[in-house]
């Protein structure tokens, strides 16, 4: 079907319109006609007679009479007024003048339909000359491009991306990245308090730009490709059922690199976008012609295109990332909620915001969520479904074995990948340096198998050269230690020219025609271009396939160091570096093997966590988070407990950190652990960290963690905490739990799902016994099955005495929503928000709809014409005099933020001023919300601000919360209002100011500098606020540049040392 505003359906109606217009001055033809017979009726004597009176012609005056089609003619205007005139001395008024008047409208109106008509038949044939000269270049650029981007790596079984493609959620994080003192932007994980999750077509549908951030091997660029060929297909499907290029929704694809390169050259803007484009179809045989370049150059602009940009923090040129932030700073201008769309994505740690404030439509930012079990096994389904071999099980099962190290690394796609491929040939190592020995040998293995069988023959299998294979194994590791320890700091990439150098200087041979790099890119598959038109020869940066083998092979290297090598080299590099954390940790693994020999990385490692230079706990935490274990060596271990324990009391590291290095550790006494865990959580201890160091205390630590689950009273966490370690305890105790009609927790909602159908009986039965009871309520939305949604909806459809029935049913109605709302449960919340007779089930409708709708756009827009009368309903009309402004003012109620944000400061006087004294009062009691402080403190000035100064110093109610992060928005650059927010938030900690603490946006070397003042200024043992401190300024270390966070390295030491002594003097 033809769009409605095509040429071809605006020809179609210029064609009925003259057709009505016809029929109109016909009609009024006949009528003047009609009108001229009866008129020459009426005139006396002859035609002749009657020609001299009226002076016209004798022939002028016979027409009138004329009963023939042709022969007859219209009388003029003129004459009909000398007939009218004339009649009416005699006889009667005709309106010959009236009826010609209208016949010469029509005949206007008919000319200028004919004129449109004309109009539209030669936009109708521009038209389809663009469609002819258009349509069939688009067809084929979306083809090719569908095609490229559904590639998928050689080592994989999947001959599309859509075979192994598996849909998740995103996570929606409540606003853009902070800035440092430089204006650079930097997002990291820790700061991102999240709105919702919400799957990915829902969560950039009509946002103008979109930002999708993940660690590498999370499938970001797989969603993103995916996303795009989506649109692909949608546009081919508009294009076969003829609609107009122009009006088709085309998406523009490029690698953040490509654009890049062509921005940095001298062209217009839009011919940078479209050339850049044009990368990934040219790799499918697309050759576009100088036209359709210039269609799509004037489409960048258009409402209906889509330009998606992969992979921003893959450029590793200052000017190239120069010429990145310029470009998506270009394309950000453009977009809007009815205009083009823009599309990122990028690792949280390479991510620079290019939007600045000023941009007209802020991005959202997004983080992809990783896999669950059932997604993982899935996968693995998919993979040997397209091998045509069954799931080997049994090869598998140390990856969710409970306690297995593997568990939290499988449910990143990649790494799930990599378990299928290992697991094809063998059974899967249980630890994580086993498993990626084993990928790494596929990988090398690749070499060999290309090409290997017979075309005629696939069971002729040609023998591997295990000399050669243990070459490029070498040059592998050579050229990650190159680029770890090679130069002054860690490269995630490197040039095809270094890389040919590095490989050549180990001594491997170059095949007969291909460069030894070309060989590593297109045969191995290990490395990969960071472009997409990158051939492996050239000089654009390659890159690991994920960071974490690249890390793994460095380790190999590492381990084979001298001791005086590595205590040098850890020293100067290690300390609160993420890369080579990484490093150690696979280190560790290797040498925690008994036939690995002497284990000296290990031993370094211990001496630097023992030793007085450990600057808040940074190797000993890696030490005791060693995923693999270390060395069944008593001498290696026994000192870095003691440490940790002594960490662990200062505040400096969790106890579930102390509980996984213990469970890990050789020799150590899992029964005993457990009782010791709980003989040291002190009276309104933090409840988490105790489950979560259950789930790492060994089976014993587990066993009680599932009793907690079973029979507890207080159980929110402990069901998470079992089932990130254990799954199948996990399930199990939940289901003991169901069955006893025990309440539940909102961390029973995933795992309510792997029960199966049956887990519905007895939640219903409970929430039918007690429709009053929100935990009820909430239980039977978490289960997700139809029955309960429509349980919940028809109790708020009907009438209840019990009010508190229906506010259940609202709130378990989002249980089992989420942020996933359909059409039906939105309307219905929004006619519960906007005119339910129950004001308690209204408000809560509204609360809902606006919690919804701050993660998940469309919600926004959807509810957005009924928002006005929703928030109508929780405020009173508009004051206009002071005693009304006052009022309204004080006491803090739901008319109050209106009331601030439309308060003229000339209007503070008399009864609004005493009004805005004491709500200020409420505000520094902790009684009001962050945003009306922030209103108060622009109405009450510099002393307000000073009074909440002196609040948060003093820090005497744990109430504050909200002040302390009015005081960060106030005053984002001021190193006094962090230090204020800092010693609050070392009293009273709380998420929500940690993540206050993080974001602010003073200079970050100052914020680390006050929070190591703060921890020396501690006199007596407060783990609390070392436990806020410590971590903050661990996190903002990260963030420095390698260079600048050592210089704080000796520092942190004295400070650690300090408090551990305060804390037990050695």
């Amino acid at each position: 079907m033809a769009p409605e505003d095509s040429p071809n359906v605006r020809l179609t109606e210029r064609y009925e319109e003259r057709e009505r217009r016809e029929q109109v001055v016909r009609q009024a033809r006949a009528r003047l006609k009609q009108a001229c017979r009866a008129a020459y009726q009426d005139i006396p004597g002859s035609s002749q007679q009657a020609a001299q009176s009226l002076g016209l012609s004798a022939t002028t005056v016979r027409q009138l009479a004329s009963d023939g089609e042709k022969g007859w003619r219209e009388p003029s205007i003129a004459t009909c007024r000398k007939i009218d005139e004339y009649l009416r001395r005699t006889t009667a008024d005709p309106g010959l003048t009236a009826l010609r008047e209208e016949f010469d409208r029509a005949v206007l109106r008919l000319r200028a339909a004919e004129k449109a008509l004309l109009a539209a038949e030669s936009a109708a044939e521009l038209a389809e000359a663009a469609r002819d000269l258009y349509a069939g270049e688009l067809e084929s650029y979306l083809l090719a491009l569908s095609e490229s981007l559904g590639e998928t790596q050689r080592w994989t079984p999947y001959q599309d991306l859509e075979q192994g493609f598996e849909q998740r959620k995103v996570k929606v994080a409540a606003g853009a990245p902070e800035r440092d003192e430089n204006g650079n932007p930097r997002y990291g994980p820790a700061r991102a308090p999240f709105r919702g999750e919400v799957s990915w077509e829902q969560a950039v549908k009509h946002v103008p730009i979109a930002v999708l951030l993940a660690d590498a091997g999370y499938g970001k660029t797989w969603l993103l490709r995916h996303h795009c060929r989506v649109l692909c297909e949608r546009a081919l499907q508009r294009l076969r059922a003829g609609a107009d290029p122009e009006t088709v929704e085309i998406p523009l694809w490029a690698h953040a690199a490509d654009l890049a390169r062509r921005w940095d050259e001298d062209l217009p803007p839009r011919d940078c976008v479209v050339r850049a484009a044009m990368m990934a179809p040219r790799a499918r045989g697309f050759s576009p012609t100088a036209e359709f370049r210039g269609f799509l150059a004037g489409r960048v602009s258009a409402a209906s295109t889509r330009v998606l940009v992969d992979a921003c923090d893959e450029i590793f040129s200052d000017r190239l990332r120069g010429a990145l932030g310029e470009a998506l700073s270009w394309l950000g201008g453009l977009a809007a909620p009815s205009g083009l769309q823009l599309i990122l994505t990028s690792r949280h740690a390479g991510y620079a915001d290019p939007f600045r404030p000023g941009t007209a439509h802020r991005p959202r930012y997004y983080y992809l969520g990783i896999l669950d079990e059932h997604q993982v096994r899935r996968l693995w389904a998919r993979w040997f479904e397209f091998r045509s071999l069954p799931v080997p099980e049994r090869r598998l099962d140390a990856v969710f074995a409970p306690g297995s190290p593997l568990s939290a690394f499988v449910c990143v796609p990649l790494i799930a990948a990599f378990c299928a491929w290992v697991a094809e040939d063998e059974a899967v190592e249980g630890t994580r340096a086993g498993l990626y020995g084993q990928v790494v040998r596929k990988f090398v293995a690749q070499v060999w198998k290309a090409g290997t069988r017979d075309a005629g023959n696939p069971a002729i299998v040609l023998r591997q050269d295990p000399a050669r294979r243990s070459q490029v194994h070498a040059a592998l590791e050579a050229l990650a230690w190159d680029m770890a320890a090679g130069g002054p700091e860690w490269r995630d990439a490197v040039g095809a020219a270094e890389s040919e150098n590095v490989l050549a200087a180990t001594g491997l041979p170059a095949s007969a025609g291909v460069s030894r790099t070309w060989e590593v890119v297109r045969v191995v598959g290990i490395l990969v271009p960071a472009t997409s038109d990158e051939t492996g020869s050239g000089e654009s940066p390659l890159l690991w396939i994920h960071h974490s083998l690249h890390e793994y092979l460095a380790a190999r290297r590492l381990v084979t160091r001298t001791e005086d090598e590595l205590r040098e080299l850890l020293a100067d590099r290690a300390w609160l570096s993420r890369e080579w954390g990484n490093v150690l940790d696979f280190a560790l693994g290797l040498e925690a093997v008994p036939e690995h020999g002497d284990p000296r990385a290990t031993r370094v490692l211990r001496d630097l966590a023992t030793g007085g230079g450990d600057g808040l706990g940074w190797f000993a935490t890696v030490f005791m988070t060693a995923t693999d274990g270390v060395a069944p060596d008593r001498e290696l271990w026994s000192p870095v407990i003691e440490r940790t324990w002594r960490l662990q009391r200062a505040g400096f590291a969790s106890l579930a950190t102390v509980a996984r290095v213990l469970a890990l550790t050789p020799g150590s006494d899992p029964d005993a652990l457990v009782p010791s865990l709980f003989a040291r959580v002190s009276p309104g201890a933090n409840v988490q960290e105790l489950w979560d160091a259950l789930a790492w205390s060994g089976p014993a630590g587990r066993a009680a963690l599932a009793e907690v689950v079973r029979t507890g009273q207080v159980t929110a966490g402990a069901l998470t905490a079992l089932h990130r370690v254990d799954g199948q305890a996990a399930v199990a105790a939940l289901r003991d739990r169901v069955a006893g009609g025990l309440p539940l927790s909102v961390d029973a909602s995933p795992v309510l799902r792997e029960l199966g159908d049956d887990r519905l009986g007895p939640l219903l039965g409970a929430y039918r016994a007690e429709p009053s009871s929100v935990g009820c309520a909430q239980s039977l939305g978490w289960t997700k099955l139809p029955r309960a949604r429509a349980e919940l909806m028809e109790r708020l459809r009907r009438p209840d005495p019990d009010p508190l029935v229906r506010l259940a049913a609202v709130k378990g109605l989002f249980a089992w929503y989420g942020y996933e709302f359909d059409a039906e449960g939105l309307d219905l919340l929004v006619r519960l928000a906007a005119s339910d007779p129950d004001a308690d089930v209204g408000l809560q409708a509204r609360v809902t709809l606006e919690t919804v709708a701050t993660g998940v756009p469309w919600v926004r827009e959807r509810i957005g014409e009924t928002l006005p009368r929703i928030h109508g309903a929780l405020a009173e009309p508009p004051a206009t005099s002071p005693g009304e402004i006052a009022a309204h003012l004080y006491p803090f109620n739901p008319a109050t933020y209106g009331t601030l944000a439309r308060l003229d400061p000339a209007l503070v006087t008399g009864p609004v001023a005493t009004a805005l004294e004491r709500l200020g009062e409420q505000a520094l009691r902790g009684e009001v919300g962050d945003d009306p402080i922030v209103l108060i403190a622009g109405l009450l000035g510099p002393a307000f601000v000073d009074r909440a100064f002196q609040a948060l110093h003093e820090a005497e109610s744990p109430h504050l919360e909200h002040l302390a992060l009015a005081v960060g928005e106030l005053m984002p650059a001021s190193p006094q209002a962090f230090e204020a927010m800092a010693v609050y938030a070392g009293r009273h900690p709380g998420l929500l100011v940690e993540a206050g603490l993080r974001a602010h946006g003073s200079d970050r070397a100052q914020r680390v500098l006050t929070l190591l003042r703060l921890l020396v200024s501690l006199e007596e043992r407060r783990r609390k606020a070392v436990e806020i401190w410590a971590p903050t300024a661990r996190a903002l270390l990260l963030e420095l540049p390698p260079a600048e966070r050592r210089e704080f390295r000796t520092l942190c030491a004295q400070v650690t040392v300090y408090l551990t002594d305060l804390l037990e003097p050695e």
